[in-house]
């Protein structure tokens, strides 16, 4: 669990200064005022976590370290909404949550990391598509012109991968 608690502040420096010197959304602040917040956000979470750690008795640790997990992957999903969605580039990010548990949980934990994942990801596009969601800038693809088909498509497939990777890690 130190390990997790440290490799994520890690990451969690790591998209703050990417975020900071990258400064995404271009002349549209909104995006970057997100995008600050959320990874500003993720850092203070990721320190208090580190921090609870210690304060925690043993016996809650078995929690501790699954709500921690729960927490990547809503963090995940506000990186895949903010970085565009259905075609963001950042769905990669849900494999290290499920990466986690499969190190902390073996099988067990991969597989509800992989199915919360699923869950998270497929409610996004949902909201996405049913224009739920606020557009922070122009650029976003209007999703209601993408079919149907490939919104499922993209659900299924990046479903199985999740399932793909909690199978290979938990196997590991």
């Amino acid at each position: 669990i130190k390990l997790l608690s440290t490799s994520r502040i890690f990451i969690a420096i790591a998209f703050v200064v990417a975020t900071i010197v990258i400064h995404p959304g271009g002349k549209v602040g909104d995006v970057y005022r997100a995008l600050i917040f959320v990874t500003t956000m993720h850092l203070f979470i990721s320190f208090l976590f580190f921090f609870l750690e210690y304060v925690l008795n043993t016996r809650r640790l078995y929690r501790f370290a699954f709500m921690q997990i729960a927490w990547d992957v809503v963090f995940h999903t506000c990186m895949v909404y903010l970085s565009g969605g259905i075609n963001s580039q950042f769905k990669f990010l849900y494999w290290l949550s499920i990466l986690y548990a499969a190190i902390l949980f073996l099988r067990t934990g991969a597989f509800v990391a992989a199915g919360l994942s699923c869950l998270f990801y497929a409610f996004l596009i949902d909201l996405e598509y049913f224009e739920s969601l606020p557009k922070l800038y122009a650029s976003f693809t209007h999703i209601s012109f993408v079919y149907e088909k490939a919104i499922t498509y993209s659900i299924i497939q990046n479903s199985l991968i999740f399932f793909l990777i909690a199978y290979v890690a938990s196997a590991i």
